[in-house]
């Protein structure tokens, strides 16, 4: 489940993330766990792991250094697996 929201007025940002975070939250129980991650916010990057489940490793030795950053909505980066040779052998 994808929580999108959208709102006009910067001063109602406090109001309407805690309402989607809630909206998040009590749905919890019913989701698989798994997520999207070019939709996560940078502050929920410590789920990056848990939405890749066991395939966390193999994705991320392939990720040698963070993606470039996007002007508005930035993906979040994989963390290398330091000490493994990188999967990608064209660099």
């Amino acid at each position: 489940m994808n929580v999108h929201t959208r709102w006009r007025e910067p001063r109602q940002d406090g109001p309407c993330v805690a309402w989607a975070r809630q909206l998040f939250t009590a749905a919890a129980p019913f989701a698989t766990g798994s997520g999207y991650v070019n939709f996560m916010p940078a502050d929920e990057a410590d789920r990056i792991e848990k939405v890749y489940g066991a395939n966390y490793r193999q994705v991320s030795l392939g990720s040698r250094e963070p993606f470039p950053a996007q002007s508005e909505h930035p993906a979040q980066p994989l963390t290398p697996v330091k000490g493994e040779a990188s999967m990608n052998r064209s660099r």
